[in-house]
């Protein structure tokens, strides 16, 4: 039961109601259409894997060279394209941004408030 409840549950639990995902609406729009046979959760489910795992891998690849970026740009790719993003996914990424920062070619650091404005 401990196993179950600790790991196994998260391979069925079809949660879409706490997700920043950019997949949300998909997820949403198929939950209620699987209560009625429209579509099988679980094969969208799958699917909605493949975009991430290809992204990252690719990433992982290109930015081999400069690893504290592959690092970020990794992070920062399997939780925008995760099924499920909660507000704390984000610190996946952003606990990198200081050890990138200097990467980013920014001519003052100033340039970086607003996006950062525009995030929070």
């Amino acid at each position: 039961r401990a196993l179950d409840e600790a790991y196994l549950y998260h391979l069925r639990r079809f949660d879409v109601r706490h997700s920043f995902s950019v997949q949300f609406p998909t997820f949403y729009l198929a939950a209620s259409a699987g209560d009625h046979g429209i579509v099988n959760p679980a094969v969208l489910k799958a699917f909605a894997s493949l975009p991430q795992l290809v992204l990252v891998l690719a990433v992982g690849a290109l930015a081999a060279r400069d690893v504290a970026m592959a690092w970020f740009m990794q992070a920062f790719l399997f939780v925008m394209c995760n099924q499920v993003v909660t507000s704390q996914y984000f610190l996946w990424y952003v606990c990198l941004l200081p050890i990138i920062a200097p990467r980013l070619r920014l001519q003052r650091y100033t340039e970086a408030i607003p996006p950062v404005v525009a995030w929070i």
